[in-house]
């Protein structure tokens, strides 16, 4: 009949123990630091086409202008709005 150990786990369940727990916090750490810079990335692209935007809005505001749909004060006013934001 084989032994079977009753009790507590011992030197090495304990050491299984904290291998597991260990295991699992480094994957977890490792999560968070991958969505941590993942979110930074995209927060860096949106900051980086900000002004791409911003120059788009502003050439379309003159597109308006020329045409005659927008006023000068018209054209003043939307593009304080635009810079501004």
């Amino acid at each position: 009949m084989p032994y079977v150990r009753a009790g507590r786990p011992g030197l090495l369940g304990t050491l299984s123990r904290s291998a597991v727990v260990a295991g699992s916090a480094r994957l977890t750490a490792l999560a968070v630091d991958r969505a941590e810079r993942r979110r930074a990335k995209a927060a860096y692209t949106a900051a980086e086409q900000a002004p791409d935007d911003v120059v788009a809005k502003i050439e379309q505001l003159v597109r308006l202008r020329d045409r005659g749909v927008l006023s000068d004060a018209e054209f003043q006013t939307a593009k304080a709005l635009v810079l501004a934001v």
